[in-house]
């Protein structure tokens, strides 16, 4: 597709959020309306909370609250690589080491305010390279760039809570765009550094071999697409003479049709928005499988107890790819509809 003069690029759209945000965390910082380690979501029911009080003091961690994942990829950062040291700081050590991407960086802040910054500067770095690759795929398919920055809407939590996924969506759709391209080396290195983000992205992997294979490609390297599996097993088996454990159990199936109205009327526009993705990025082999597979995701995973903050980020890939589906075809209708007479 030939961008016109004033359309933003796939770049530009990343650095516009990419400043954005890093405007937006400046501000709030800078004016007081949140600390350092806020950035974290620390509580005193955590599991990580008493080395986060023995480096930020004790009024750093909110009373009755658990917090999120940020506080516990800080714990592993401040202790990498002694992972059996971290994994005191942690609730479920096996699970939460899987996703050892984003505090092995963190970790060279070494501990307090620098680790905290890294992680979110990670992150931010993710949702600009995510809103990226969502643009690239856009333009690609013909579609407007500026559908990019749909990108970052499922994520945004992530940032100010410093969980995986912002950094595992903007690797695991920049994987896409390599494969989609026909960089199959570099779509499986990138899928693998994705996978050691979140494990569920190693998914989008086998998803881009299922769709090349059904578009015909029956090559051997199709199987080198199950790579990030691979290292995502290895690296748990690994984790066992480490740190032991299993992983917790999380899945709870249909559990969506028992969250009560709210929970069903959310489950089923996220699954509605993903079924239309897939259908829209049918053309694309590496995109409808992620589209599809994440969507189906929410009958899974989308347990007893409603979150309406946990499903976009449980769901992101999907959500990321069937919005902007969702805006090309508004976009397109708009374009198709007469003018006045």
């Amino acid at each position: 597709m030939q961008l016109n003069a004033g359309v933003p690029t796939p770049v530009g759209i990343a650095l516009r959020i990419v400043l954005l945000i890093t405007a937006a965390l400046a501000a709030l910082l800078l004016s007081g309306a949140i600390r350092v380690v806020d950035l974290i979501t620390p509580g005193a029911l955590g599991p990580s909370a008493e080395l986060i009080r023995q480096d930020f003091g004790p009024a750093s961690v909110p009373d009755d609250e658990t917090g999120y994942d940020g506080q516990q990829f800080y714990a592993i950062a401040r202790e990498f690589p002694d992972l059996q040291a971290a994994a005191d700081h942690l609730d479920a050590p096996r699970y939460r080491l899987l996703r050892i991407g984003a505090p092995a960086v963190a970790s060279m802040g070494g501990s307090g305010v620098p680790v905290v910054l890294l992680l979110a500067a990670v992150n931010v770095f993710g949702t600009g390279l995510a809103c990226w690759a969502l643009a690239t795929l856009c333009v690609d398919r013909g579609w407007s760039p500026g559908l990019g920055y749909v990108a970052a809407v499922p994520v945004t939590f992530g940032i100010v809570g410093s969980t995986a996924d912002p950094i595992s969506l903007g690797l695991g759709l920049a994987a896409v765009v390599a494969a989609s391209r026909g960089r199959h080396a570099t779509a499986i290195a990138v899928f693998v550094l994705a996978a050691l983000t979140r494990e569920q992205v190693a998914a989008m992997s086998l998803g881009a071999a299922a769709g090349l294979f059904v578009a015909g490609a029956r090559r051997w390297w199709l199987v080198a697409y199950a790579m990030p599996v691979a290292v995502l097993v290895g690296w748990y088996l690994a984790l066992g003479g480490i740190v032991g454990g299993t992983l917790p159990d999380r899945v709870d199936l249909l559990a969506m049709f028992s969250t009560g109205a709210e929970g069903l009327l959310v489950g089923s526009l996220a699954l509605a928005i993903s079924m239309w993705g897939a259908w829209s990025w049918r053309s694309v082999p590496v995109a409808w499988p992620t589209a599809l597979g994440f969507g189906l995701w929410i009958l899974i995973y989308f347990r007893g107890t409603f979150d309406v903050e946990a499903l976009p980020r449980t769901t992101a890939p999907s959500l990321a790819l069937g919005a902007a589906a969702l805006g090309a075809s508004i976009l397109a209708r708009r374009r198709r509809a007469p003018g006045p007479r």
